[in-house]
């Protein structure tokens, strides 16, 4: 049986680590651990706990090898909005801000000036929205902050907790790719996209591919790691790329759904497709694992029930995410839709409740009169959310005919939800592991370690270790109904 590995998984609610072993041919899940990855407010602003998350790794690792041994090899994937920026002596200047911060309020309208905002998309392949990377690094160039004059390394959020365990200071293709930084396709830094907006060419590091080295844990405090001997790996760094590698995608034009804190809903391709219809609907193209490519876009999801709860738990309901399909399936359906895209629903200060009710006041839709309605319209909301976006999709791509979406990610502990996204598309639900990106990291480690040596073997590794379910699709008019209703108040614009 192999050593110990094991998965850090930071996204934008908790952290989840997972030990696991490699044992003929499937990934042998051991023990998990998880902490909550919350933002740090002050009066000014909101930063990313990069404290936090390294001690809870630490411990992580610690609790985890305690009974297990030994961690032989460590990968961190990470959402894409996050970063920090070193100082010349490798120094970190200033807690890092975190993607919600309101510092970006505006900020497009900024980099118009500069850029419009279409020829920044066919620059890039990305559409521009104030959350990504790109766009906070362009406000520091407004502010002329300490790290756009000083810095000499910008680094991606998973590269940065990498380099605080290894010292090694480089960025990961995929993650890279999603910031908004690369050139469509992900060959390099998008040097003429950074002059333009003069972002100093000088802080961004090497590339470097997953499943590289990126060296030796250097903290050897660390309870569990057996002294100098845990290997650290540059994972798919990006945790939706990440997802994808332990998901069976069986061609190039399957489609597939990452159900987590965010939603991301989309294709893999054979290349970037930049084109006008992505541009009107909001498409973003990422550079996936093996010279892959993931035509997609991106939505709030647990996001907005995760903060329901939070503002029901404040009055004393003793819910959790465990709760969610029960409560959906306790609710009445078909009341109202939300437009999950809707820029409201990523607020991090609003109480979603209240934004929730006032939404469908302001859209002249009834109201929810409990918890379990406002959990259905929810479920509802997103399913039909993937719906539009299957529609626009394939207005992008020009490719039809699939007959099934893949999905993966912590949304899939909910059946209800699939059976919805299953009838609403149309398309039959292939779901896989509900700790995706966790199971992705692990492989990228053993593709380091040479234990699995193509995307073939990688693909057996997968069948053999995620348990798929299927939720067949059952023709169910009132989708379309749902649809055309909020087309005709004007919430999916064609």
């Amino acid at each position: 049986m192999g050593g110990v590995r094991v998965a850090v998984d930071v996204g934008a609610g908790s952290v989840k680590m997972l030990a696991a072993r490699f044992d003929d041919g499937r990934i042998v899940p051991l023990r998990t651990f998880e902490f909550p990855d919350k933002p740090l407010r002050t009066r000014e602003s909101l930063r990313i706990d990069l404290p936090g998350i390294l001690e809870g790794i630490k411990k992580g690792i610690a609790g985890l090898t305690a009974e297990t041994g030994a961690c032989e090899s460590l990968g961190i994937d990470t959402y894409g909005n996050g970063y920090g920026v070193l100082d010349r002596e490798g120094k970190l200047i200033g807690v890092p801000y975190h993607y919600r911060d309101g510092r970006t309020e505006g900020i497009l309208e900024r980099m118009a000036d500069r850029i419009p905002p279409e020829e920044l998309f066919r620059e890039t392949g990305i559409y521009p929205v104030r959350s990504r990377v790109l766009m906070q690094l362009y406000s520091e160039v407004v502010e002329s902050s300490r790290a756009m004059r000083e810095g000499a390394t910008f680094l991606p959020l998973a590269n940065l907790l990498t380099y605080f365990l290894t010292g090694e200071k480089a960025a990961e293709r995929t993650i890279a790719s999603v910031c908004g930084l690369l050139e469509v396709g992900g060959e390099g830094w998008n040097e003429a996209v950074m002059e333009r907006l003069s972002i100093p060419d000088r802080i961004f590091p090497r590339i470097v591919d997953g499943g590289s080295v990126a060296g030796k844990l250097a903290d050897e405090g660390i309870l569990g790691t057996g002294r100098g001997q845990t290997t650290v790996v540059n994972v798919f760094a990006h945790d939706t790329e990440s997802a994808l590698l332990a998901t069976s995608l069986p061609d190039r034009d399957a489609l597939f759904a990452s159900l987590g804190t965010s939603i991301i809903f989309g294709a893999r391709t054979k290349t970037p497709v930049v084109n006008r219809e992505g541009y009107v609907y909001h498409f973003k193209n990422m550079t996936g694992a093996f010279g892959t490519n993931s035509l997609c876009k991106d939505f709030p999801g647990f996001w907005i029930a995760n903060r329901c709860l939070e503002s029901w738990n404040r009055e004393g309901a003793g819910l959790g995410r465990g709760d969610l399909n029960r409560l959906a399936g306790d609710g009445k359906g078909n009341i109202a839709f939300l437009d999950v895209s809707d820029p409201i629903f990523r607020s991090d200060e609003a109480d979603m409740v209240q934004t929730i009710l006032g939404y469908c006041e302001r859209t002249g839709q009834p109201r929810l009169g409990s918890k379990s309605e406002i959990v259905r319209c929810l479920f509802e909301s997103i399913a039909l959310q993937i719906k539009w976006s299957l529609e626009c999709l394939r207005k992008v791509s020009g490719v039809s005919g699939q007959t099934r979406i893949a999905v993966m990610n912590g949304g899939t502990r909910n059946p209800l939800l699939l059976q919805m996204i299953a009838d609403a598309t149309g398309l039959d639900v292939l779901a896989g592991s509900p700790i995706a990106s966790a199971m992705g990291n692990l492989l990228a480690q053993l593709y380091g370690a040479g234990e699995l040596a193509t995307p073939a073997e990688i693909q057996e590794a997968v069948s053999a270790s995620c348990e798929l379910r299927l939720y067949a699709c059952r023709r169910d008019g009132r989708w379309d109904e749902a649809l055309g209703r909020m087309k005709r108040i004007g919430l999916f614009a064609e």
